[in-house]
């Protein structure tokens, strides 16, 4: 059961994975195009990184809850980052119009 549980975890990480680049890809290829290609690094990185990190904290705690809470935070922090990113870049715009 066990096994189960540790397959299904990473069959649901990737189908999230993907179908987040999917869905977010068209969106992102006409607001971000010289952006675009790291988002692929990231969901590379991601895709093969986290599922190791995650099986550590199962084999050290026995369970996905450490996994999924840290999922969760760095999830979180990417959002922020990508807010305050944004922030940043309109306001640099808004500086280099002024001058």
């Amino acid at each position: 059961i066990m096994a189960s549980e540790y397959v299904l975890h990473k069959i649901s990480v990737l189908l999230y994975a993907t179908a987040a680049l999917l869905l977010g890809g068209g969106w992102l290829r006409e607001r971000a195009s010289g952006l675009a290609r790291y988002i692929g690094i990231g969901y590379g990185i991601g895709a093969f990184v986290g599922p190791k990190i995650s099986a550590s904290f199962y084999d050290s705690t026995g369970s996905y809850v450490v996994g999924y809470i840290g999922s969760a935070l760095l999830a979180t922090a990417a959002v922020l980052i990508v807010f305050a990113a944004k922030k940043l870049t309109a306001s640099m715009q808004a500086a280099n119009e002024k001058t």
